[in-house]
């Protein structure tokens, strides 16, 4: 009797599994996105489980993006000390991503995605339940470890599970599966959870707390799927990640981390923004993050045509150029409508900008830098990400709370950003 109700769960896994590649690959994709007419209806099977699990993942990481911060203002902790709970997780992601690189070069991807899952979901469980600062932090540091970790295992196993043929159209479902999927519908159901709750209950703590409870949930649910993939350890392992070509590698990397710098200063904190600044509800925030995940992935589809249109050097500096005004609006907004227009918008760029500049990385380094490039890059942009998190920390405080000390220093980390990657782009090579 166990042995048959193990069997229809099984099944019934696979089958949902199935479905949602179905999905991704019919309804989302474009048909000439990297198909040929010998690409199977679905992916493999593991490929489809993965899919599986990054959606129920995502699902429950989108909640937190959306509710945390605003918990913690709730709860009365001030601006400096949500931007240190911020900071925990980015810190944690740089030890992920030197962790990460021993790992996968010496056990499968599936093992490292297990215990990455297990810390998100065990980081998510700490805060659910948090009332100090010491415990939100140690709660965002683990959740920060398996997020990051959960990042640099995805890429090796859909590699590894599927044909040449296929990859692109994979690793674009993965993204859709990670961020425009869950992003949309656990924005808004995380939205409208806490308001539900908190209405149910009479406090709004409480509404937070069962809506984060939801999302924990999901990433533990996410497990499922994964515990039924198959994987195999890497045939062999590798050296020290050594570069050929170092400098143009770094000068490669100096504008990415540069942009990144400025996101990981306000992108974080926009929830609180529009909060304190507009007297935003959490539903409201949470319509707001489903529109901008929904635009975001027009910006993800329209890049390799406004590529193919212009040049990749040309849209990059174009959509750097676009952020500025954008975060300019942000600054001097006085009504909600024009600073969410500007929110979306920027996320759109943004989505553009990502793809593109991974395409114009790999293919000014030599072939054998490539991998290592990808490596350093991850633990790079984790470095800035949390060193910017922290810095937001002091503008906060001596901005009393505000928010003109971190878009300023955005804009002007966006303005060398720009600078850089004009310099290296049409230069370099």
């Amino acid at each position: 009797m166990r042995a048959s109700s193990g069997l229809r769960e099984t099944t019934w896994i696979r089958g949902l599994g199935n479905r949602f590649a179905v999905l991704i690959q019919e309804t989302l994709l474009p048909n000439d996105w990297g198909a040929t007419e010998s690409v199977a209806p679905t992916f493999r099977r593991s490929a489809r489980l993965w899919l599986l699990t990054a959606a129920l993942v995502g699902l429950g990481q989108q909640a937190f993006v959306v509710l945390r911060n605003p918990l913690l203002a709730e709860l009365g902790f001030t601006p400096e000390s949500i931007a240190a709970v911020q900071g925990a997780g980015g810190a944690a992601g740089v030890v992920a991503g030197v962790v990460g690189l021993w790992s996968l070069r010496r056990f499968a991807a599936r093992t490292t995605l297990l215990v990455a899952v297990m810390a998100n979901a065990a980081g998510f469980i700490l805060q659910v339940r948090a009332h100090s600062l010491l415990v939100f932090v140690l709660g965002a540091a683990l959740a920060g470890l398996g997020i990051q970790a959960i990042t640099m295992g995805a890429a090796p196993l859909l590699a590894r599970h599927s044909a040449p043929d296929e990859r692109a159209r994979l690793f674009l479902s993965n993204a859709v599966a990670v961020q425009t999927l869950p992003g949309v519908v656990g924005a808004i159901a995380a939205g409208m959870a806490q308001r539900a709750c908190g209405s149910a209950f009479g406090s709004a703590i409480i509404g937070y707390r069962f809506a984060l409870g939801g999302a924990a949930a999901a990433v533990i649910v996410g497990l499922a799927p994964l515990a039924l993939l198959r994987d195999v350890a890497p045939s062999a392992t590798t050296g020290l990640l050594r570069l050929r070509e170092p400098r143009w590698a770094a000068a490669l990397l100096v504008p990415d981390a540069l942009f990144v710098f400025g996101n990981g200063l306000t992108v974080p904190f926009l929830q609180l923004y529009f909060k304190q600044r507009f007297g935003l509800a959490s539903d409201e925030i949470g319509w707001l993050y489903g529109a901008m995940m929904l635009v975001g992935t027009v910006g993800l589809f329209a890049a390799p045509a406004l590529a193919k249109w212009s040049s990749p050097t040309r849209v990059l500096l174009g959509a750097q150029a676009l952020m500025l005004p954008l975060f300019a609006e942000l600054l001097f907004a006085r009504a909600v409508i024009f600073a969410a227009a500007a929110f979306i918008v920027r996320q759109a760029l943004a989505m553009v900008i990502a793809p593109l500049y991974t395409s114009v990385l790999h293919s000014r380094v030599a072939d054998a830098d490539s991998g290592p490039v990808a490596s350093y890059r991850m633990i790079v942009q984790s470095v800035v990400w949390a060193g910017a998190n922290f810095i937001a920390a002091t503008l906060f405080s001596l901005d009393a709370g505000g928010f003109r000390g971190v878009i300023a220093a955005t804009i002007v980390a966006y303005v060398a950003a720009l600078a850089s990657s004009a310099l290296v782009l049409t230069r370099l090579r």
